[in-house]
């Protein structure tokens, strides 16, 4: 993100969620879709195959790795750690400054308060990260983790990571 002649510039690749704090219009998420899409169709073989046993295990194994063949490719998703000509092909997009009362930033591990946790929503992680900050949400996303560990779909911890601003630039330096 950048702040620049009045605007909010931003620049976003698979693993993170921007929030940007409307004020009475509430929150707007914008994220890259494109890695959800890909685990969705790479997921597909899984549909009612029981949990637990080793065709699970097995058809879930093949799944991971197909996702895996769709990481930095056309037609799948892009992430930086892996190539950093990955930025090329981000979601990007421009905000008004004037129109925002602050704003976050999440790694996919930090939002999972949201989904799949399902422990607020996204008007109510930006009230949280008002009233208690960024280590309320990675607090609660850990506690959920603990609670789903046994489950053999359970999401190992992933990287939470919150960055909350809400003293924005107003005008031109």
């Amino acid at each position: 993100m950048r702040a620049c002649r009045g605007r909010l510039d931003y620049l976003l690749l698979a693993d993170s969620f921007l929030v940007l704090d409307l004020g009475s219009g509430g929150p707007r998420v914008i994220t890259d879709e494109r890695e959800v899409a890909a685990r969705r169709v790479c997921s597909g073989p899984l549909d009612g195959v029981p949990r637990g046993t080793p065709e699970y295990d097995r058809i879930r194994d093949s799944c991971v790795e197909s996702l895996r063949a769709r990481r930095n490719q056309p037609g799948g998703y892009w992430i930086a750690k892996d190539d950093p000509h990955a930025a090329e092909e981000a979601v990007t997009g421009s905000q008004p400054l004037h129109d925002l009362d602050g704003l976050a930033l999440l790694s996919n591990g930090a939002s999972r308060i949201v989904s799949p946790y399902g422990l607020t929503d996204w008007p109510g992680v930006l009230e949280l990260l008002g009233a208690s900050g960024p280590t309320e949400i990675i607090r609660r996303v850990r506690e959920a983790e603990a609670r789903t560990a046994g489950d053999p779909d359970a999401r190992l911890p992933d990287d939470a990571t919150v960055a909350h601003c809400t003293q924005l630039p107003r005008s031109e330096p």
